[in-house]
């Protein structure tokens, strides 16, 4: 995948940094909102935050994604999740198969990437983006494959089982130099 260099400048390394504007909040508030309903609606929550901010925040990371790679930022609201994935790298320049991607977005500037085991056994997802998010950008950080997940750090938390790796442990994000 490259990346639009319009939209992103490299910071950090190899990170990449998306800014964001009002606009941008506005519309990434007003799709958390539906998608945090939809969960209010099924009686599921977000762990340790308001599920408007959860999503907020997982919204961002998909957007600037999208923005980044030039992908389409899926806007529709299911009732049992996304699937599995956020993003399609559909690849329409060439003949490989498309790329499944889940981000996961935090808003500490340290963290890791963490990824539910069950998450990691339906095989949905290709490619994870780690994706760090303030008030005013969103820092694409590193990414991983399903394998190399597989091979986290087993985190547990609240009877769950997570693998997670450090920033240092993952890929540098397709098209950096």
């Amino acid at each position: 995948m490259k990346f639009n260099e319009k939209e992103t400048e490299q910071v950090l390394g190899t990170r990449l940094r998306v800014k964001f504007d009002e606009d941008d909040w506005s519309f990434v508030s007003e799709l958390a909102e539906e998608r945090a309903q939809s969960y209010l609606n099924q009686e599921r929550s977000c762990r340790d935050t308001s599920t408007v901010d959860a999503h907020r925040t997982g919204v961002a990371g998909e957007l600037a994604v999208a923005r980044t790679y030039g992908l389409s930022l899926d806007t529709n609201v299911y009732e049992d999740g996304d699937g599995g994935f956020d993003l399609v790298n559909s690849h329409e320049s060439d003949d490989k198969e498309p790329e499944y991607i889940d981000v996961k977005t935090r808003t500490r500037m340290d963290a890791r990437l963490i990824v539910a085991e069950k998450t990691l056994q339906r095989e949905n997802s290709d490619v994870f983006l780690l994706v760090t998010v303030s008030k005013t950008f969103a820092d694409l950080v590193g990414c991983a494959s399903l394998e190399d997940l597989r091979h986290g750090k087993l985190v547990r938390r609240d009877s769950q089982k997570y693998r997670a790796l450090s920033q240092d442990e993952l890929r540098e994000l397709p098209g950096v130099r």
